[in-house]
């Protein structure tokens, strides 16, 4: 390629950046993958997968049986690599490569510590899960089963506002479980998965939950948080998984008398609480505190 990176059209590199992204974190990349990410031709996505291989032509090898692209062991990165919370946060929302039109608002993000994520061991289990595959984990948690090894066949990734979260087959303890990835210390050897997401009952399974405003608030500040949230006869209702529903409690549900019977403090706590706490406990890979 006669162009540099650095004097590459602005549209150009957002695909190739793309393409270097998928192949980094998840180890393949397919011409219709740009097709569907940027709604260009077949032409074109054709031509910038040429272009990154002239870039960066080390980094990947054409695989004709499957009619992709795979990252080579020795891939190195010509873009700046993303973080993995910021890699992961761009999946949640369905943005891999952030895009901007020109002018964008001042806005700032309350500053919290961040969470450890590894990027080896992230790039490692988005691998794994695009190819159906288990893996070997050394885990730890704050229960007893955290020493030594285990294998894990994770199917999806999850965040609670804190932390991201691997949806996964625990052959350790016969049962989709929860890991915290920021606790997925190192990783082993890969096998063929024997279980998939469609198993998951606990996944599978959507739970309505209602939230409605602190029983305790005033009228008018009850109308207030209505408002807020887009409240419809005094509730909304939002639909998660089954398996989700541990986050749900911890966030919205009253498990102190003193702090969460403080409307000021919890202004929106849940109206089926108890149908909640109830089906939390018959999840079989029900998540628990000494877990996290």
């Amino acid at each position: 390629m006669n162009q540099t990176k650095s004097v590459l059209p602005w549209g150009v590199k957002q695909r190739l950046k793309y393409i270097e992204a998928k192949l980094y974190w998840e180890g393949r990349v397919s011409r219709i993958d740009i097709i569907r990410e940027f709604s260009i031709s077949p032409q074109q996505a054709s031509s910038d997968l040429s272009s990154y291989n002239s870039l960066a032509s080390q980094n990947l090898i054409y695989d004709p049986r499957l009619k992709v692209y795979l990252a080579t062991n020795t891939i190195e990165p010509v873009f700046p690599v993303l973080s993995p919370i910021d890699y992961l946060s761009h999946l949640a929302s369905e943005e891999m490569i952030a895009r901007t039109t020109g002018w964008t608002p001042s806005a700032v993000f309350l500053p919290q510590p961040q969470r450890c994520l590894d990027a080896q061991i992230a790039r490692t289990i988005l691998i794994v899960m695009r190819a159906g595959e288990g893996l070997e984990v050394e885990y730890h948690s704050f229960g007893g089963d955290s020493e030594g090894l285990r294998w894990i066949e994770p199917h999806s990734l999850a965040n609670d506002g804190e932390r991201w979260h691997v949806r996964a087959y625990c052959h350790k303890r016969k049962a989709f479980r929860d890991f915290n990835l920021g606790r997925i210390l190192a990783t082993g050897k890969r096998r063929v998965a024997e279980y998939s997401k469609d198993q998951d009952v606990d996944w599978q399974t959507c739970i309505t939950v209602e939230l409605i405003p602190h029983p305790k608030l005033e009228e008018h500040h009850r109308r207030i948080i209505e408002y807020d949230y887009g409240m419809e006869n005094g509730k909304v209702n939002i639909n998660v998984q089954k398996a989700m529903l541990f986050y749900i409690l911890r966030r919205y549900g009253r498990e102190t008398s003193t702090l969460s019977d403080d409307p000021s403090v919890f202004q929106v706590v849940l109206a089926n609480e108890a149908q909640l706490r109830s089906i939390q406990k018959a999840c079989t890979g029900a998540v628990s505190s000494t877990s996290l």
